[in-house]
């Protein structure tokens, strides 16, 4: 089964990353995650009924959102700085409040970059930030 596959090989990609991460990304509980979805995928025959394509599409969005976001920014991972700083969709967290938070927030950044000296522009970045900071915080 291809589908069979193309799943195991990213969740053995996936899980080395995240073993190296140990602990603060709950490696044992998520590899339980991927083996226990794995097994699903073993009983699938052609044709694949409706019933299972929802529920593995549920599954999957499920994980992504709800497991792997638990192990961003803990891996060994540089992201590019977007050159000019400006927000786009690749730093998008999905929560409205927060991601029109980072679009201000990138503006600022770069309003202070363009303008070091601008003791208001240096007040608003921190402004800014302080009060995104509270808000995602109070979020956990």
């Amino acid at each position: 089964n291809k589908n069979r596959d193309v799943y195991r090989d990213h969740f053995d990609y996936e899980e080395k990353q995240f073993m190296a991460c140990g602990e603060p990304c709950d490696a044992d509980a998520h590899k339980k995650k991927h083996d226990i979805f794995f097994k699903t995928l073993t009983w699938v025959t052609n044709p694949v009924s409706q019933e299972y394509v929802a529920f593995a599409k549920n599954w999957l969005a499920q994980h992504i959102k709800n497991t792997d976001f638990k192990y961003k920014y803990k891996l060994a991972t540089q992201h590019k700085t977007p050159e000019p700083y400006i927000w786009n969709t690749e730093f998008e967290v999905s929560y409205k409040q927060l991601d029109d938070e980072h679009v201000g927030l990138f503006k600022i950044m770069l309003d202070v970059e363009h303008h070091p000296s601008d003791q208001g522009k240096v007040d608003k970045l921190q402004e800014l930030m302080r009060d995104h900071f509270y808000y995602e915080e109070g979020q956990f």
